[in-house]
């Protein structure tokens, strides 16, 4: 056992999960919410831990596509640092509930108004604003995402 984490175990039982699910289709699609349960706990090193685990095993041909999902406020201080950053180390693709571009408009607006902008040249997806948001603006991100969730809710009406 690895620091909490069986990963003969999750091997084992992940085989065991394709062999049977094989039978009815060649490739499963898996989708998991354990990563957002221990990130929710504050467990990131375990949460890291298992995405590792499944990113080793995302080449298996019985594996047909992975969704793990994570319940993140982007206009959160303490979703936008470690957990965001977690998430993105281990995913292709991040998407949300909200508008992007919106959401990105209104992060636009806050930096600006309470931190004078982002940075010279500096063209960010809301998703790379947010990251370095939470994490080079650790002070700054508790007034840029209070001002952010409220130009986001003004732009919807």
């Amino acid at each position: 056992m690895e620091s909490g984490l069986d990963s003969a175990a999750f091997e084992r039982e992940l085989d065991a999960l394709l062999t049977e699910t094989a039978r009815a289709a060649p490739r499963t699609r898996v989708f998991g919410e354990l990563g957002d349960i221990l990130a929710r706990r504050g467990d990131l090193f375990f949460c890291e831990r298992l995405e590792t685990l499944w990113s080793a095993r995302l080449d298996d041909p019985r594996i047909g596509g992975v969704l793990h999902a994570y319940r993140l406020d982007v206009f959160s201080p303490a979703d936008i640092g470690a957990p965001l950053a977690a998430v993105r180390r281990h995913h292709d693709e991040v998407s949300i509930g909200l508008d992007p571009a919106r959401l990105l408009k209104a992060f636009e607006q806050a930096l600006t108004l309470e931190v004078g902008g982002a940075r010279k040249g500096e063209a960010p997806t809301w998703l790379a604003l947010l990251t370095r948001l939470g994490s080079e603006l650790p002070k700054e991100a508790v007034r840029v995402t209070a001002r952010a969730r409220v130009l986001y809710e003004k732009s919807l009406k």
